[in-house]
């Protein structure tokens, strides 16, 4: 019986055989990635760039690379100095206003999550406590949605974006935010913007309400809200006798004011709707019941839609300034 023996490979052809299979790696869908995290986590931590992290880990934040408080940053202390002077929100110290900035998807612990609930809930108060004051008649439907035109998400993010919120926030894209349709794995910037700033309008909560109340003031309600297209007036024709009973009026009566067409194909009548000799709204149709309809929406839009203008509001009063507190909003 024989034995054939093999020779061990010599170390030159053990390296040779290294590379040609990390060559022929290079050519398989998906390995090129592989290869370069491996390349990239091979080296200690505290020396890998910023990029190379977000080609190893997939991870995104605004500042360096291992760096554990932003404030050892100086270029982001220097990012959060333009910001402070572009938004005029001044707090005294750094350490609430980047505490409002943090994101959990940063940092777990002392993150944004308790701020940007609180500020959601006080910009609401301020924004409902306007819209009540100023219009008085408006109906609690439209109350409601008129406050969540001013205050949504994606309302805040654009108010973020203007003040320059994305590029002093901390956040990581993760993956553990995202809309509806996005594909899995993204995070959505403006959601994160919304949070934060919603988380602005807590920590200047937390400081002074009236700091607070200045910023939604400033913010959200100087924006254009159509209130009128908010108003749900389907039983108009119903609803109006009652709207004039209760404020001690005549009842309401249909007239036709004019008309054109009536035999024609293209008929336009013109109704008004009357209180006794006052005209309380009036409207036009293609048909009497139609111009008779759009009459009666329109004397209640006049009447919901009664605008006071400036009005005394109850925070006006309840709130002391505390901005020689080491706190300013300009």
């Amino acid at each position: 019986m024989s034995f054939r023996t093999r020779a061990l490979p010599t170390l030159t052809q053990h390296a040779s055989s290294r590379l040609r299979l990390a060559r022929s790696l290079t050519h398989v869908p998906n390995t090129q990635h592989l290869l370069s995290q491996l390349r990239a986590t091979s080296r200690p931590r505290a020396y890998m760039t910023e990029a190379a992290q977000v080609e190893a880990t997939g991870s995104r934040r605004p500042l360096g690379s291992t760096v554990e408080d932003p404030l050892s940053s100086k270029e982001y202390v220097a990012k959060l100095s333009a910001f402070t002077a572009r938004s005029g929100i001044e707090l005294g110290s750094d350490g609430p206003l980047v505490e409002a900035l943090t994101h959990v998807s940063y940092r777990r612990t002392t993150n944004n999550q308790r701020l940007s609930y609180l500020g959601e809930k006080a910009a609401k108060l301020f924004v409902t406590e306007q819209i009540f004051s100023r219009y008085p008649k408006l109906p609690a439907d439209a109350l409601e949605s008129i406050v969540k035109s001013y205050t949504e998400r994606r309302v805040l993010a654009n108010i973020g974006k203007a003040l320059g919120v994305p590029a002093v926030m901390l956040w990581q894209n993760s993956g553990a935010v995202k809309q509806e349709g996005q594909k899995e794995g993204a995070m959505n910037e403006g959601v994160i913007s919304a949070k934060a700033t919603f988380a602005l309008i807590g920590v200047l909560y937390q400081k002074s309400p009236l700091a607070a109340r200045k910023f939604v003031h400033a913010h959200i309600l100087s924006r254009d809200v159509d209130v009128e297209t908010h108003l749900k007036l389907q039983g108009a024709k119903s609803y109006l006798p009652l709207i004039m009973r209760e404020r001690g009026k005549p009842r309401p009566v249909s007239r036709l004011i004019r008309e054109s067409g009536r035999l024609s194909t293209s008929p336009v009548f013109l109704v008004g709707i009357y209180s006794g000799a006052e005209k309380i709204g009036e409207g036009y149709g293609s048909s009497l019941s139609e111009a008779e309809f759009r009459a009666a929406k329109n004397a209640l839009s006049k009447h919901f839609m009664t605008d006071l203008k400036k009005v005394e509001l109850p925070s006006e009063h309840d709130f002391v300034d505390d901005s020689d507190d080491g706190l300013q909003l300009q």
